[in-house]
């Protein structure tokens, strides 16, 4: 599974675990009540598991949605940190065209990369993790 291609799913998993329902969730996000469920649909369908389980109450995540969840907010927020530091770093120089664009277009190996990097703190232990014969050109995260 391409982690890019299921970047609005995870967004719309975030929302409805938020909210309790695809129609809450459609006043945070800009997306529809059925393209909301469409997302949830297709990423249970590529997961193989429910991510939901659907209530007269509204939705209720699963064990695999709880993971999900988390793993999935985990990820966009470390984006959102990643955006604030390139502002950051834009404003002491030049780059300033590619700012704001970070979160939304970084794909699945550059979060892999940034994500494994910020858990070993260590290039060397990285590229041994991902299986890479060269280390990630990734710089040191801030927490």
């Amino acid at each position: 599974m391409i982690l890019a291609s299921h970047l609005r799913q995870f967004r719309a998993v975030l929302a409805v675990c938020k909210t309790g329902s695809t129609a809450q969730a459609a006043t945070v996000l800009p997306l529809s009540q059925s393209a909301i469920a469409r997302a949830i649909r297709e990423l249970e369908t590529a997961i193989g598991a429910p991510v939901f389980d659907r209530t007269a109450r509204g939705m209720v995540p699963t064990p695999v949605g709880q993971l999900l969840a988390h793993r999935a907010e985990r990820a966009l927020n470390q984006l959102a940190l990643g955006e604030r530091e390139a502002v950051l770093a834009a404003e002491a120089g030049p780059g300033r065209n590619a700012v704001g664009r970070f979160a939304g277009s970084a794909g699945f190996r550059h979060l892999q990369t940034f994500i494994v990097f910020c858990e070993t703190r260590s290039e060397t232990l990285a590229a041994a993790r991902l299986g890479s014969a060269s280390r990630p050109s990734t710089k040191p995260c801030v927490n």
